[in-house]
């Protein structure tokens, strides 16, 4: 599991934030029970308010109220939004929490807050928020119910960045369970949690471990694919990369062209989608000094990419500078150990000299 980037983490976000535009199923029913009041989404989307009879002006002065501070919640959220999107993290922030200020209790705007807050590196922040959205849910829906599994990720992924591993690795297990629970034991959205918790266990040497974690991931998404294996070929190299970190060259080169010959099946915008991945996973592991696992991946770009776009394609190019790169750095690390294994004889034969002398 690598650091996210400014941008990851916007996309991130932007993609959160879509979903909350479009409603959130979840949402509004956690909304309906904790505010228990009927008819409040279509006061907060505008519609006229009925008149009461002359003689209760008061129940006309409270339900205007109630439009008013709904109507305000909701422009401050749909601002905050197109803040986000234009990537001003400060004003979206400033205006979901004038939002929340006006509906302290409306799931949607916790979560959007949760999500800038988590974007903008307020980890602290975005714990408090996605803390009070999952309390929600559990008060609503049971300890069990499917949608908990979701915000126990995005809460996760908040413990990751505050270096709270243990903790991410149990919400990661618990939202499994979930999954596994209500959607069985071979449902294709456990591929990825099953391939985070591979990340830990690696991180941590369980290294059996993992790899029953990766291959049971291979194994649900290719059950799942029928003819169409396009999201268990990043399994299969997924697996191919535990095989190269462990030093079982053979077994990862049969998953990486299982995966290439896959991929090269593609339309040729999802090819250039999957050359990038690669790209951006060899920089990595070239950042980690992990020179082994990086090369891997700047080859199966070459050979994805070369026949069809060319060896002028930038990727191709990226590519081929990321191996050029490895290979310096490789003959480096050689002549380093050569200098170093010199350096130690000519000590040793001064040492035994001296001793002779003696």
């Amino acid at each position: 599991m690598g650091a996210r980037n400014t941008a990851t983490r916007l996309h991130i976000l932007l993609t959160l934030l879509s979903l909350l535009m479009s409603g959130s199923s979840w949402a509004s029913a956690i909304g309906d029970r904790i505010e228990n009041a009927p008819g409040r989404d279509s006061q907060a989307q505008g519609a006229v308010v009925e008149m009461p009879p002359a003689s209760a002006p008061e129940v006309l002065l409270k339900q205007v109220r109630v439009s008013s501070r709904k109507q305000a919640a909701e422009a401050a959220f749909n601002l905050s939004v197109i803040a986000a999107q234009r990537g001003e993290l400060v004003s979206a922030a400033t205006l979901i929490e004038e939002a929340l200020l006006l509906a302290p209790e409306n799931p949607v705007y916790l979560r959007a807050a949760a999500g800038i807050a988590y974007t903008a590196g307020a980890y602290d922040r975005a714990e408090a928020y996605q803390l009070r959205v999952l309390e929600m849910a559990r008060s609503a829906y049971g300890p069990d119910d499917l949608r908990l599994a979701t915000l126990m990720d995005e809460l996760g992924a908040v413990y990751f960045e505050l270096n709270r591993y243990a903790r991410t690795e149990t919400l990661l297990r618990q939202g499994l369970a979930i999954r596994e629970q209500g959607a069985g034991k071979m449902h294709p959205s456990l591929a990825g949690t099953l391939n985070d918790l591979a990340g830990f266990a690696m991180q941590d040497g369980r290294f059996d471990e993992a790899e029953q974690l990766l291959q049971r991931a291979l194994h649900i998404l290719e059950a799942d694919a029928g003819t169409n294996l396009s999201n268990a070929a990043m399994a299969m190299h997924n697996l191919g990369d535990f095989y190269t970190n462990r030093k079982r060259f053979p077994e990862a080169q049969v998953l990486y062209r299982r995966a290439t010959l896959v991929w090269e099946g593609l339309p040729e915008e999802e090819r250039l989608d999957v050359a990038a991945s690669l790209n951006e996973l060899g920089r990595f592991y070239a950042s980690q000094q992990r020179l082994d696992e990086a090369k891997p991946q700047f080859e199966l770009v070459i050979t994805l990419l070369s026949s069809d776009f060319g060896k002028d394609h930038s990727y191709v190019r990226t590519a081929m500078s990321g191996l050029k790169a490895l290979a310096a750095e490789r003959q480096r690390r050689v002549e380093a150990r050569e200098f170093s294994q010199k350096m130690f004889d000519e000590l040793r034969a001064q040492l035994a000299g001296s001793n002779s002398v003696n």
